[in-house]
């Protein structure tokens, strides 16, 4: 925090607009990390304007993107689909096909947190697809991660192992940290 506070700062005595409304975004980004998810969305949204004006379109998608999943994470399951399906049809407009994914993935993760089952299978099989298409391994990993979060709720023991196998050879060859986690838990599943 103290960096993104000297940055800030630093910034502003340029007098480099751009550059402190990035800090203010990292430092928004610190709220989030720390659970604190309206602070987030307080500090954020004037970053998300000042983007916009500015016309700079790949931060002001990914701002709106991080704008959803805060909503996401508060409940706010419209505001965050639409935040989320806004920020998707920019990235996909501007080419940033990560961006993409990630965003897809976050979106089947909206829908598993609102309990909308179908839709958030429908999803991470769309995160699937384009995570293979764009060569990311995390984000593949993490879709086949909350379909077998999905498959276990549900009951289908066998097809939650199916995912969370292929996630956990992912997250391993990526050396993330998701694999302990995932490791715990196919161990638990063949207790």
């Amino acid at each position: 925090t103290t960096c993104y506070e000297d940055a800030l700062r630093l910034f502003g005595n340029v007098n480099d607009l751009h550059g402190e409304q990035t800090a203010r975004a990292n430092l928004a980004w610190v709220m989030f990390a720390e659970h604190k998810h309206t602070d987030f969305l307080r500090e954020i949204r004037p970053v998300l304007d000042f983007y916009r004006q500015t016309g700079a379109e790949r931060n002001a998608a990914i701002t709106q993107r991080g704008i959803g999943l805060a909503e996401a994470e508060l409940g706010h399951t419209d505001a965050a689909v639409a935040h989320l399906r806004q920020a998707l049809d920019d990235f996909t407009r501007l080419g940033l096909h990560l961006d993409a994914v990630m965003t897809v993935n976050g979106l089947g993760e909206t829908y598993q947190r609102a309990g909308d089952y179908a839709r958030a299978v429908e999803t991470f099989g769309s995160a699937l697809t384009a995570s293979k298409r764009y060569g990311s391994t995390f984000e593949h990993a993490r879709a086949r991660h909350r379909l077998g979060q999905l498959a276990a709720d549900a009951g289908d023991l066998d097809q939650a192992r199916r995912h969370w196998n292929e996630a956990l050879n992912d997250y391993r060859r990526l050396d993330a940290p998701q694999a302990i986690d995932l490791h715990a838990r196919l161990n638990q599943l063949d207790a």
